[in-house]
């Protein structure tokens, strides 16, 4: 029987270890078929891969890695072990919004509104005074604005860059 090593590495650098790969993934698929291995079913699921599929969750929706390390009472480390090996990216998350008629504009800081106002934007009453004059009200979240609480075509602001939630 030929083991297929390339695709068992292939998995491995990309996942970390085969155990984190997905029982659907479709090269694990296929090595269970050159291996001639019935798909395995996984019935001992601890609390400690609940709280992982936690942690994924609140990263795949926009939580920061302290938030999440919060809000499932893990550690920093684990939470950026977990992200590093699932290959997730921390998604935006916003303090201030800008309300127009239309649409509402989310950014990190006060000085990204400049690329709308084209005017000073150092302090709240400043960045507020401009982009009023241009039909905006500003309000500032008590903690943040999450990414998964943007709703389809919001608009964001990150580098100099505005952008549309799709």
């Amino acid at each position: 029987m030929d083991i297929p090593y390339d695709l068992i590495h292939k998995l491995e650098d990309e996942y970390g270890s085969i155990s984190n790969v997905s029982e659907n993934n479709t090269i694990l698929k296929s090595i269970r078929l050159k291996l001639h291995i019935k798909h395995a079913k996984r019935t001992n699921f601890t609390y400690n891969d609940f709280k992982e599929e936690k942690i994924i969750e609140y990263l795949k929706k926009g939580y920061s890695i302290y938030e999440t390390a919060q809000l499932t009472q893990s550690s920093y480390a684990k939470v950026r072990k977990i992200k590093s090996n699932y290959k997730l990216k921390t998604l935006p998350r916003f303090k201030y919004v800008a309300i127009g008629n239309e649409f509402k504009v989310y950014s990190l800081g006060l000085s990204k509104f400049k690329i709308m106002s084209l005017s000073c934007c150092s302090n709240f009453a400043n960045t507020q005074k401009a982009l009023r004059a241009m039909g905006y009200e500003l309000k500032e979240a008590k903690g943040y604005f999450h990414w998964c609480n943007l709703k389809k075509d919001d608009h964001y602001i990150i580098d100099r860059n505005i952008y549309t939630k799709q």
